[in-house]
């Protein structure tokens, strides 16, 4: 019937803060669309951790575009690591 796939996924090591700059970058034209503002603590120690770069950037994208798509009115999202 099915057949077994495995996905093989590329780690590497990450800064996190980098990749939710990038991926708060990535969100501009929504938090202008919806008039929204986006707050990012980062983390002081600068956390490296090994995960497949593009696959948490693309997590990271999709939290904040949900988190601003279902707010109300000019919502604030607050991303803290």
């Amino acid at each position: 019937m099915g057949e077994n796939k495995k996905l093989t996924l590329k780690k590497e090591n990450c800064q996190l803060n980098e990749w939710v700059m990038q991926a708060i970058k990535l969100t501009e034209p929504i938090v202008i669309k919806n008039k929204a503002t986006i707050e990012f603590v980062k983390d002081e120690n600068e956390p490296v951790v090994p995960v497949n770069a593009a696959h948490l950037k693309l997590v990271i994208f999709n939290l904040i575009e949900n988190s601003i798509k279902y707010s109300m009115q000019n919502p604030f999202v607050i991303i803290q690591l």
